[in-house]
């Protein structure tokens, strides 16, 4: 028999399911900042869009997010991180999905105005680790190397959009 209490082995992988989201969640709203300042060529040709339209493509996120992070904060702990992390992290995918389906850049400014809105709900809110898991090996250092994986994958992933479909011969 060990000393470990019951209920902390029941939750253990519930501590690790609610880590990967979150975690995911940030890794999300980072690359998402990189991945769009790598494919404004792209959408520019894409969506007929002047250099207006790019900058606020990347100025609308930036307000939004800018003025919803200490609202966010301050409204999850009013009313639970857990459900308002849940509500921005649904408004982030699918401002996400409207994004990508955006068939003109008047939708698109609209749509990163929202999505920076959820990551603003998001990224204060994400759970942090307690202390106790700050030995090297638990939580918090993965906490820490999430976003500078994002901001490292961002350029590689909106090559990809940059690439032709078509190998050539």
């Amino acid at each position: 028999m060990t000393n470990i209490p019951r209920s902390s082995t029941a939750t253990a992988p519930r501590l690790s399911w609610v880590l990967g989201l979150t975690s995911t969640a940030y890794f999300m709203v980072v690359l998402d900042s990189v991945v769009v300042i790598t494919a404004l060529p792209r959408m520019q040709r894409d969506l007929h869009a002047g250099l207006g339209s790019l900058q606020w493509t990347l100025t609308a996120y930036n307000i939004a997010f800018a003025a919803g992070i200490i609202t966010a904060a301050a409204v999850g702990d009013r009313f639970g991180r857990r459900r308002i992390f849940t509500i921005g992290l649904a408004l982030f995918t699918a401002a996400s999905a409207v994004c990508a389906l955006a068939p003109n850049a008047a939708e698109l400014i609209a749509a990163r105005t929202v999505q920076g809105l959820g990551g603003a709900i998001v990224l204060p809110l994400r759970p942090r680790p307690r202390r106790s898991t700050d030995d090297g090996k638990g939580a918090r250092p993965c906490m820490r190397q999430r976003p500078p994986a994002g901001a490292q994958q961002g350029p590689g992933m909106a090559g990809l959009t940059e690439q032709p479909s078509a190998t050539p011969a």
